[in-house]
């Protein structure tokens, strides 16, 4: 094995996962990882090129190299023809086929033109020129970011908590509609479930809001209790802020921590950017699965390769059975402790089938027409609606103090486009998106009091709500305020009229 050959394998592998973390920058994909991946890719590449040269010595080193590392390149190409993420088994097998053609056809073409110097020299220097222009605007993106002013997460001196320290769940539903949207978008009522928080002592808000239309600016707002992206902001990469702010580094844990609250996290299992690390949390609840489980960072780089059509793996997700484990697990412990649990329920992709059975494959609603896809959330809701309710119930059994939130980062998204310019959103589209569920079940001290109503109340004021219930004053209550902002660019984030955001807005008016 040649030095060179070594060489163009290791710049090829380098360069096309440099293109992807590139591309992908803004959600800040983890380097090391990425790193450690490109290794195990090089090695495993420069083996098999051992092994073929070995079974045909006859080949020339150098030129079998280039011909693998453009059978790498085509590897991680996959996703530039074909569709990695189709459904059909027939149309999986034909894309792999072609593909196939292709790399065969492409690799003897580059043996074949290899025999010329200056196609060698050229098939190493252009995979090691892209990777320094790739490593050089990475670098400078990542280290503006780290420059970038985040939000203060200190707190002073806290009172003494009024009544106890219950302990304290907030659960995400990720894109939960609000019951009005959810009737206004697939006929669907979901009064059944209101009822049921209901008789478990919530009070469940009929006109919340979310002020931003996104996850990661949504969680860390509720946690920041204020409205930490605005114009004139100096935060440039939300998931820079919402991930820390997911992992314990924001005003509310540092406030709960101040009164002997440890903080267990369960993450979504499906973003990277928010996965947990202890510290700062106490406790870091595993997502289920096995091997078989990865986030968006894995799943992005198996969908760029034909391993993407075997479905392998999958992307992992927190469920509603592994929290209340989690809980009773706790509780067993000793508290007092804050959990908060982000699962990425009833976001697509589908998960549950008319039974309410987990599906063996998950549906993609890229391959569903409108209506489908509207049955399919709406029976994503429902048997959500229903595990949360078990969940509840498993949790009060063992925690009859428990504080519970029970809500959605923001709405559905069955009427938008995340990509459209902040122009191109009408009102429809964002009072779907920003209307959300809103449930509550404070310490019985609370219940009754007017001061910690939750109708009406936006995401914002959550943790204002409940530290004033727990420490016995008058909440500071925020105004609602609303943003949009171009996709993955904070600079274009604009401050919304919320006189738009009205239920008439809806389609059935």
């Amino acid at each position: 094995m040649s030095a060179y050959a070594v060489a163009v394998i290791v710049a090829v592998v380098a360069a096309k996962l440099g293109g992807f973390v590139a591309a992908n920058d803004y959600e800040l994909p983890d380097l090391g990882r990425v790193a450690w991946i490109a290794g195990w890719v090089s090695a495993g590449c420069i083996g098999v090129l051992c092994v073929v040269l070995r079974a045909r010595p006859r080949l020339d080193v150098d030129r079998t190299a280039v011909a693998a590392a453009v059978l790498v390149w085509w590897w991680f190409s996959f996703d530039l023809l074909f569709r990695s993420w189709s459904t059909g088994i027939g149309r999986r097998v034909v894309q792999v086929a072609l593909w196939t053609l292709i790399a065969v056809v492409a690799a003897r073409l580059a043996y074949a033109l290899a025999r010329h110097r200056v196609v060698r020299d050229l098939a190493l220097a252009v995979p090691a020129c892209l990777l320094v222009l790739l490593t050089a605007a990475v670098g400078s993106y990542r280290l503006g970011v780290d420059d970038t002013a985040r939000p203060d997460s200190t707190v002073g001196a806290v009172p003494p908590l009024a009544d106890g320290a219950p302990n304290i769940y907030w659960i995400i539903l990720d894109e939960h509609a609000r019951a009005d949207q959810l009737e206004a978008f697939t006929g669907t009522d979901s009064a059944a479930f209101t009822e049921a928080l209901t008789a478990r002592d919530f009070e469940v808000s009929t006109s919340s809001w979310a002020s931003y239309t996104r996850t990661a600016q949504s969680l860390a707002s509720t946690l920041f209790a204020d409205y930490v992206f605005a114009p004139g902001g100096d935060v440039e990469n939300e998931y820079l802020v919402g991930g820390s702010a997911l992992r314990g580094e924001n005003p509310t844990i540092e406030r709960l921590r101040a009164h002997g609250y440890r903080f267990v996290y369960a993450p979504a299992g499906t973003y990277q950017w928010s996965a947990c690390t202890s510290p700062p949390a106490d406790r870091c609840v595993d997502v289920p699965g096995g091997f078989d489980v990865t986030d968006d960072l894995g799943a992005g780089l198996v969908d760029l390769t034909p391993l993407s059509q075997l479905r392998l793996w999958q992307v992992g997700t927190m469920d509603l059975p592994t929290v209340a484990a989690a809980a009773e697990e706790e509780v067993a412990a000793g508290g007092p402790f804050v959990l908060v649990a982000h699962v990425m329920s009833p976001h697509w992709p589908f998960r549950y089938d008319a039974d309410c059975g987990m599906r063996p494959e998950p549906v993609v609603p890229a391959e569903l027409s409108g209506p489908e896809r509207a049955a399919m959330y709406a029976n994503e809701v429902r048997c959500l609606d229903e595990a949360v309710v078990d969940a509840v119930d498993r949790i009060v059994a063992v925690d009859p103090n428990a504080l519970i939130v029970v809500q959605s980062d923001h709405g559905s998204g069955l009427s938008i486009d995340l990509h459209a310019p902040n122009a191109g959103w009408g009102d429809a589209a964002l009072v779907e998106r920003l209307a959300v569920l809103n449930a509550m079940r404070l310490p019985a001290s609370c219940r009754a009091d007017d001061r910690y109503a939750v109708d009406g109340q936006p995401l914002v004021n959550t943790f204002r709500i409940v530290l004033a219930c727990l420490e016995g004053r008058d909440p500071d209550l925020l105004e609602h305020r609303a943003f949009l902002w171009p996709f993955n660019d904070l600079r274009g984030i604009e401050e919304l009229d919320t006189a738009r955001l009205v239920p008439e807005s809806t389609p059935d008016g």
